[in-house]
């Protein structure tokens, strides 16, 4: 029998300073410092429940990433088994859009099975995030386990200060009828796409100010277009019920 669990995705903000630098003006500069979305999966195969963490560096991917892992679970639960030697590099790719590729190639993500890495495209600076799911094993990570990690990224030291800040962003739970996924959106009280900001900047005569460019906007553009055409096609395809209203998706 195999089954998958509900998903959870939080945004989460870890930050590590030295006692020292705690009470400084300016909060002193912090020894370790890293942001990324993190989104749980639990995998059952059989009698053993497989702790599935997906993490990236924005929502879209991380959720992208994450329904990678869950199509293959579809197709073939063994492979959980053996995850670390499938081919997760090939299948990604594929799930990159043009837009990604040509104007976001910091986009990065991973994939932790009961703690252990078996797919990543970070570079050198993904160690703390390696340590941090290895000591968390796919549970919830606390300030004890970033304190922990970072002692064992720059060493055994035992005044270290730890900010660890988690926020549910995204949580789908399956039914027997019917599937429920609730979104929530946090931007200080700020809502807008990214076309909204360029034309903002726009207006206030500060698009030269930026590294935006014309041919960035047009490609902008035609990725929303396509994402348009797929979440039409998916409320073709299925009954979908928004509350308390469909969004405008701008």
């Amino acid at each position: 029998m195999s089954e998958i669990g509900n998903l959870t995705l939080y945004r989460e903000k870890s930050t590590v300073h030295r006692f020292d630098d705690v009470g400084d003006e300016d909060g002193g500069d912090p020894i370790l410092e890293f942001r990324a979305n993190r989104l749980t999966i639990p995998l059952t195969l059989g009698d053993h429940t497989y702790q599935c963490v997906v993490r990236g560096q924005n929502i879209p991917t991380t959720l992208r990433i994450a329904g990678l892992v869950i199509d293959q679970f579809r197709r073939d639960p063994n492979m959980i088994v053996e995850a670390k030697d499938f081919d997760w590099e090939s299948r990604w790719v594929r799930k990159l859009s043009q837009y990604e590729a040509n104007y976001n190639p910091d986009t990065w993500v991973s994939i932790h099975i009961d703690g252990e890495t078996v797919f990543s495209t970070g570079d050198a600076s993904f160690d703390i995030i390696e340590e941090v799911e290895s000591l968390a094993a796919g549970g919830d990570v606390s300030d004890a386990i970033i304190n922990e990690a970072a002692s064992n990224i720059v060493g055994a030291l035992e005044d270290l200060a730890v900010e660890h800040d988690s926020q549910t962003a995204f949580v789908f739970t399956q039914f027997a009828a019917y599937h429920r996924a609730a979104i929530l959106e946090r931007k200080g009280g700020n809502t807008g796409s990214f076309l909204d900001r360029v034309q903002m900047l726009v207006e206030k005569d500060a698009i030269s100010e930026t590294n935006i460019t014309p041919s960035q906007v047009a490609a902008a553009r035609v990725r929303k277009r396509d994402l348009m055409q797929q979440i039409i096609g998916f409320e073709r395809a299925h009954k979908v019920t928004y509350r308390p209203e469909r969004p405008t998706f701008t």
